[in-house]
């Protein structure tokens, strides 16, 4: 069994974090308008709109051959429960 480290995407893995949400969008058979650019405007602000983890059989100068996973998620807070969370807006697993 290979090591998997997972960790936040910073700037330069948005290409890798664009190519696990195109996979997704395939393989769910949905559009994929974001752009690296999208990415990068709106998790790379002051306030990010998401966050994102990836998934990496190799811990050095991570590619495409190395991704296996990659989830992006929102902080949320409801006043109902007085509890905060997170909300799952994608989860990419590759195959095995």
């Amino acid at each position: 069994m290979q090591n998997v480290t997972i960790r936040l995407v910073e700037k330069h893995d948005l290409p890798l974090l664009d190519t696990a949400l195109r996979a997704l969008s395939k393989d769910l058979s949905d559009t994929h308008p974001a752009s690296i650019a999208f990415l990068e405007q709106a998790g790379f602000r002051h306030t990010p709109a998401y966050y994102a983890l990836i998934a990496l059989t190799s811990d050095s100068a991570a590619n495409a051959d190395d991704l296996c996973g990659a989830i992006v998620f929102s902080p949320v807070m409801s006043t109902t429960l007085a509890a905060t969370g997170l909300y799952v807006s994608d989860l990419w697993v590759a195959d095995a």
